[in-house]
């Protein structure tokens, strides 16, 4: 039973971790999109 449990919660936690880096990968590449907006945006005013 413990074994079972502690298995349990290495699942949780590596799904935890996946979930965290899914979305930290996610707002970097927005921010990265945002950012390139920004510059193209700047180059049309030049």
């Amino acid at each position: 039973f413990r074994f079972a449990l502690s298995e349990q919660i290495r699942q949780q936690v590596f799904y935890a971790i996946f979930v965290e880096k899914v979305e930290t990968s996610i707002k970097s590449n927005a921010l990265i999109n945002a950012l390139k907006r920004l510059v193209q945006k700047q180059g049309h005013h030049l």
